[in-house]
């Protein structure tokens, strides 16, 4: 099986999907887990550059004689006021309270987290503007960095379990309609379906960022509609 040719097909050919029947199981789990290792080599990558392009703005917008104290999951300012406000790359910004720091993206808050989750439980201690550089421009992407790896990851676990669960419920649906098909086979065809509902709940997620619609649920619904209906046989 081709990957990249497999790829294209499960978004622009529904003929496609009765091809990927032919081939083992294994094959198109495989084909599922290089998708997502694809997906989180490219997210990784991004994620590192934004995340040092912040570091750096971060880092510059910080007073050269400013001071942080954290002292009981609070912070204490001296030489700025808080809550402290940064712009950064791709319109967003970025705010230090007391307690919490908190991002947004065209006024629409996207990442808030109190500082007692962020910050090294051994306070109370001093954050300088060297701190504030070398932690930010070391410690930042390589951090985002792991984080976009790691929920990559669990989001295509999820994904290859939940394809299993609806090859159960539509081996049910199926068998209701006297259409039999093998549990192998329709596992097959829910992988690749994933694959292709990911893809548009992705370029949804970039256009739409607070978009509050299930997206990758309502694709993976009527990509599995569309290619059940144009399936015109039974797989044995």
């Amino acid at each position: 099986m081709q990957f990249w040719q497999t790829l294209f097909g499960s978004f622009t050919n529904l003929d496609a999907y009765k091809n990927v029947v032919a081939f083992p199981l294994r094959t198109s789990l495989w084909f599922v887990i290089r998708f997502y290792l694809l997906l989180m080599f490219i997210a990784g990558i991004s994620v590192f550059f934004i995340a040092r392009a912040f570091a750096t703005q971060i880092a510059h917008a910080f007073p050269q004689e400013a001071s942080l104290r954290f002292e009981s999951s609070h912070l204490l300012a001296s030489g700025l006021e808080l809550p402290w406000k940064v712009s950064l790359p791709f319109n967003t910004k970025m705010a230090v309270f007391e307690d919490h720091v908190a991002f947004d993206s065209n006024g629409q808050e996207f990442f808030s987290a109190p500082l007692s989750q962020l910050l090294p439980n051994t306070e109370p201690f001093i954050i300088t503007a060297n701190d504030v550089k070398q932690h930010a421009q070391q410690t930042l992407p390589t951090a985002a960095t792991i984080t976009v790896v790691f929920i990559v990851i669990m989001i295509a676990i999820g994904r290859i379990f939940s394809s299993f669960v609806h090859a159960v419920f539509f081996s049910w649906i199926l068998a209701m309609f006297g259409i039999r098909m093998t549990f192998s086979k329709l596992a097959q065809l829910m992988f690749h379906i994933a694959v292709a509902a990911e893809g548009i709940n992705l370029v949804s997620l970039l256009i739409y960022r607070n978009l509050a619609v299930p997206i990758y649920e309502l694709a993976f619904l009527g990509i599995t509609l569309l290619v059940l209906r144009s399936l015109r046989r039974p797989f044995a």
